[in-house]
């Protein structure tokens, strides 16, 4: 259980019940109701260990993966605090007794056999350079997330407070800032990869100036795994499906564009030219959710919800203003 001298925000797992068949329970405490339980699998491993990491955002897991050579088996998972998996990586064979966290989070040990190993972990910096200006994240002794914005020229720092950052990028002389807009209460939430469900959690892409200042913003429910920025758009996807917003920093009214691929005409075509839809127009389009597995010649593109799992997950995003490029596996 995470240290409860520790600022957790209201509503994020801090509670955890690890089965030795693989089966994980994330709870915010101990007597929280049954629809605020994430419930999440990791598939053919045996768990031996799980603790969670000093500042609380993030787990360990060891065990050994039943699937894999007996020599292969050893194994050490990283997941958030909600369940989305960061990293999976393997360790020498031997009797895997247990794991312990550094105080400063940066390192776990693993005891096999008589052996220490240590992994390091390194996070990821989340930063974007928009004209002068240096934007910048990182988290206070007060678990406060700040954002910075640092004018190089004048040497002027600008500081915003946010929660749940996910990814800064630069626009020309504006920054984009991706953050989750609330805590996961109640829904179940995890990757595909770990062969399970998604709740309703919103996110928000917010426009900002180099002092900080929002322009313009839009919410949506997929996670911003890959973020793609061009002037004029930004395209979010996550494994299976994606959605564009064109945002508007003049607040006159835009042109008539919208774009899974091509943004600046009113139709839709796959690379391969088989498909070509028309759509609706920009203000109709903004925020919706596009499946890669559902442009076809036979219909538009739909946001329903997808009814089975896709075997080509989305690994990588590009755009222009006139063109998003999505690649699947």
């Amino acid at each position: 259980m995470v240290h409860r001298r520790l600022r957790v925000p209201y509503g994020r797992p801090r509670f955890i019940i690890a089965y030795r068949n693989g089966n994980i329970q994330l709870m915010p405490s101990e007597s929280c109701p049954a629809n605020s339980v994430i419930v999440l699998r990791l598939p053919s491993t045996r768990i031996i260990a799980t603790q969670w990491s000093p500042d609380g955002t993030m787990f360990a897991v060891s065990g050994l993966q039943m699937d894999l050579p007996e020599g292969d088996r050893n194994v050490l998972h990283f997941l958030n605090a909600e369940g989305e998996r960061l990293q999976s990586i393997r360790l020498a064979s031997g009797n895997f007794a247990g794991i312990a966290w550094e105080s400063s989070g940066l390192r776990v040990g693993a005891l096999i056999d008589t052996n220490i190993f240590l992994v390091v972990i390194k996070f990821p910096y989340k930063w974007a350079y928009c004209g002068q200006t240096l934007v910048y994240c990182y988290r206070s002794l007060d678990e406060d997330e700040v954002l910075v914005f640092f004018e190089t020229r004048m040497e002027i720092k600008t500081k915003r407070y946010l929660q749940n950052t996910c990814c800064i990028r630069g626009i020309g002389d504006q920054c984009l800032v991706v953050f989750r807009s609330n805590e996961l209460r109640g829904a179940v939430r995890q990757q595909l990869r770990l062969g399970c469900l998604f709740s309703h959690i919103k996110y928000t892409l917010q426009l900002c100036d180099s002092i900080g200042t929002p322009m313009d913003q839009q919410s949506t429910s997929l996670a911003p795994d890959f973020v793609a920025v061009a002037q004029g758009v930004v395209a979010v996807a996550t494994w299976d499906s994606f959605t564009v917003w064109q945002y508007d920093t003049t607040r006159k009214a835009a042109p008539t564009i919208i774009g899974a691929l091509a943004l600046d005409q009113t139709r839709i075509e796959s690379v391969s030219g088989a498909a070509s839809q028309r759509v609706p127009t920009r203000a109709a389009n903004n925020g919706k959710v596009f499946y890669i597995d559902q442009p076809s010649a036979d219909g538009p593109l739909s946001n329903a919800s997808l009814t089975g799992k896709t075997t080509d997950l989305i690994c990588a995003i590009a755009c222009s203003p006139s063109l998003l490029l999505v690649v699947s596996e």
